[in-house]
């Protein structure tokens, strides 16, 4: 695909990325970032990876030129090594100061910044927002893509969802083949409803977006305690040959069954260390649809899913069918949590 053709595929979701998700003043500063190879990592590291950051590098300079086509926001772009890992930040004093220099960053990067202290300070003191992207493709941009939704409809299906679970200290979750997870609130901290939509400054969000959620669980965590037994079938996480069954108690995995190379990996990694869940979500976007791409399949509609601590990013997301939840002895079957009735 020539650059002029990527961008005239993508204008229509930028415009609406802009306009109808940032909801910025026309003087705001916009800076985009991107991680870019090195010469010594053309060298060193996989084709597939490199590939990949090259074409986010295209569809980042692609976005910028959209944006300066249609709107009078200042916007710049700025490349960095890459960290390598994610949520560390970059060793670049130059990005610091051009993220000072900024009103919104949208970052679209391989490896996330998202909650790195480049951008933390600022936040705090809602001096900027942080759309954060990591691993976006130029697909996820095109039309009928997960961002490409009705933005009004998806605020209020996510909204609903969040309201729901924030007003009780203890729900469970099922999903058809049997699992169930128990989660039990001491204390309201981490929950988070990602619309996507930047209505005031100091957020941090994703693109695409459409996910409620409770955020860094933590193994010593008493304000959030998971348990429960989930089957996680293949086809939604790396190196998943064949299902597994996890058990998890007071937010720790305290057995792993099957699973194969997946499973042989997490009983070796537990001899080591504790694993945890760190993050639990449910995706609310009708419009996410491939299971393979993390930003994206967080946010599919009607899958729930945990993050477990310290397995690889990559693999570390577990994903199981929303079937109902059980809320203050009140079932809520999964029509009435992901449409919209007229009254709403």
């Amino acid at each position: 695909m020539s650059i002029k053709t990527l961008e005239r595929k993508i204008t229509p979701t930028v415009k609406k990325l802009v306009e109808e998700y940032w909801l910025l003043d026309k003087s705001d500063k916009i800076l985009i970032v991107s991680d870019y190879p090195t010469s010594t990592d053309f060298v060193d590291k996989q084709i597939s990876l490199l590939s990949d950051m090259i074409e986010r590098n295209l569809l980042a300079r692609s976005i910028k030129k959209v944006i300066e086509s249609n709107f009078p926001n200042p916007t710049k772009i700025y490349f960095i090594k890459p960290t390598y890992q994610h949520y560390v930040d970059p060793d670049d004093p130059i990005l610091n100061k051009k993220v000072s220099e900024s009103d919104f960053v949208f970052t679209i990067t391989h490896f996330s910044l998202t909650r790195v202290t480049v951008f933390n300070d600022l936040l705090k003191r809602k001096a900027i927002n942080q759309c954060s992207s990591p691993q976006i493709s130029i697909e996820d941009f095109l039309p009928n893509g997960p961002i490409d939704v009705n933005v009004p409809y998806l605020k209020k299906l996510t909204t609903k969802l969040y309201n729901i679970i924030k007003k009780t200290n203890n729900f469970r979750i099922f999903d058809p083949s049997g699992s169930s997870l128990e989660i039990n609130i001491n204390k309201q901290v981490g929950m988070y409803c990602d619309t996507g939509i930047f209505e005031e400054k100091g957020l941090i969000m994703n693109i695409p977006s459409g996910e409620v959620g409770i955020d860094i669980i933590g193994p010593n965590n008493d304000n959030i305690l998971v348990n429960g037994r989930l089957n996680i079938f293949p086809g939604w996480t790396e190196d998943l040959s064949e299902q597994i069954t996890l058990w998890i108690k007071n937010n720790l995995i305290t057995e792993v069954e099957g699973g194969g190379k997946k499973g042989k990996m997490m009983k070796e990694l537990m001899k080591k260390t504790n694993l945890y869940v760190d993050q639990f979500g449910i995706g609310t976007n009708p419009n996410a649809k491939n299971p393979l791409s993390l930003i994206v399949a967080d946010k599919i509609q009607g899958m729930a899913h945990i993050s477990i601590n310290p397995v690889k990013f990559e693999d570390n997301h577990f994903f199981f069918p929303v079937d109902y939840l059980i809320i203050d002895n009140k079932k809520y079957p999964k029509s009435h949590l992901f449409e919209l009735n007229e009254e709403e």
